[in-house]
């Protein structure tokens, strides 16, 4: 339950660690692959290494992309002594205020302007709201980015988030972009089925975007 004297912010704040506690960090029948649904988020919860903060949404778009800017700075700050615990770290932003269908879509315009700095930089920046319809990257009857209330999510960028950054799901022109930044950042790095993994979405993300510039 929840406390009745706590404010809006708390009782967001307290929604949303509900659901990362009953949803990412268990596994799903229809997420189509064993595993959490978030691999990291079990760990990053139980190490106090996730960090969810209020923000409101009254306060408009330029706020929010202020805010986004110095979470994200302190993100690349706490990453940089984590060493191999930077996979855990995670800002998570709960706004509160207004009526979700306003805050969705400031989140969704934040995200849009914000997405490209974000993997340039070695990030990943993430939206997630109520009936989000984006599907699920192994079962497209899967929604993992519907929850409860509306938050963004920041964290470091994984050799796994390939399958984010590449595909049908992303514009042919902006998986270019990503892939160059994945290559520039892993490229050196990669062993094992990597190197043909990058090479196989670099290529479909070209003739994604060749057919599309016809």
């Amino acid at each position: 339950m929840f406390c009745g004297r706590c404010g809006v912010s708390e009782i967001r704040i307290a929604m949303a660690r509900k659901w990362m506690d009953e949803f990412l960090v268990h596994p799903h029948p229809e997420l189509g692959r064993e595993g959490d649904v978030c691999p990291f988020m079990s760990r990053s919860l139980s190490e106090g290494h996730a960090k969810l903060l209020p923000f409101d949404a009254r306060e408009g778009l330029t706020a929010l992309l202020a805010l986004i800017g110095e979470l994200r700075s302190e993100l690349e700050r706490r990453g940089e002594s984590a060493g191999n615990r930077r996979a855990y770290l995670t800002s998570v932003i709960v706004p509160h205020g207004l009526p979700d269908d306003e805050i969705v879509a400031l989140i969704a315009r934040a995200h849009g302007e914000l997405k490209g700095d974000f993997v340039e930089r070695g990030l990943m920046l993430g939206e997630f709201w109520p009936r989000h319809d984006v599907a699920g990257l192994h079962n497209e009857a899967f929604r993992p980015l519907d929850s409860p209330l509306p938050l963004l999510a920041m964290r470091h960028m994984m050799l796994t988030d390939l399958a984010f950054l590449s595909g049908d799901h992303v514009d042919p022109e902006a998986q270019l972009t990503y892939l160059k930044h994945f290559r520039r950042l892993f490229g050196d790095t990669l062993t094992g089925s990597w190197p043909s993994r990058l090479e196989s979405a670099e290529e479909a993300a070209r003739r994604a975007y060749d057919s599309a510039s016809i």
